[in-house]
């Protein structure tokens, strides 16, 4: 098991924990009520569009591969150096047993910076079929990881993680490919085929 598969699956049982905790119902209505006040949005799309430079700066104490990089590092301190030396947004690793962060970092950190904050890593789309082979890449616009269900050489279904802020062409992506022959380049035009209309989706490929 890669370290990204272990990842993913302690994620997954991480959040199925969680929904125990907080039923959808609940998580719903606190949704809906923190909608209902006035709020300072901060758009990370909107952001990086504007951007001179487009630097998502990272906080995070601990690497999966390399262990400590900080356990003392503060976000009360970091994250407005971040802001102050010109990044555009922050990325804030919340998870605790591989990157050494809490959801307190996140809380910490959002009053102190006017820049959009993306909480990571968030997979979107989690997986829900046994995949029999599986295709991981990092792109401008995000990672995703494609998890592909084969059968006598041909994709029966499809399912994608990713943490691309635009899910529509994720979607298109893991609808695409379905029925495709298993060969590499038929693969790829179909992904390609699908993530055309988003630009940036475009240009990484």
């Amino acid at each position: 098991m890669t370290i990204l598969e272990e990842i993913c699956s302690r994620k997954r049982h991480d959040l199925m924990a969680r929904k125990e905790q907080m039923p959808p119902r609940e998580l719903y209505r606190q949704v809906e009520a923190m909608m209902g006040k006035p709020r300072n949005n901060r758009s990370l799309r909107q952001a990086l569009k504007m951007a001179q430079n487009g630097i998502i700066a990272e906080f995070k104490r601990k690497s999966p591969s390399k262990g400590w990089i900080s356990r003392e590092a503060r976000p009360e301190v970091i994250t407005p150096a971040y802001q102050q030396a010109g990044a555009t947004a922050l990325s804030i690793l919340t998870d605790e047993p591989y990157f050494g962060g809490n959801n307190e970092c996140l809380i910490t950190a959002r009053p102190l910076v006017s820049i959009p904050i993306l909480r990571s890593p968030d997979w979107l789309f989690p997986p829900r079929i046994p995949f029999t082979m599986e295709i991981n890449g990092r792109f401008p616009w995000g990672g995703i990881r494609i998890g592909l269900s084969v059968r006598q050489n041909r994709v029966q279904a499809a399912e994608c993680e990713s943490d691309a802020l635009d899910e529509s062409f994720i979607r298109e992506i893991q609808n695409a490919l379905p029925g495709s022959p298993l060969d590499g380049e038929q693969l790829a035009e179909r992904v390609l085929a699908a993530s055309a209309p988003n630009e940036e989706a475009a240009g990484a490929f």
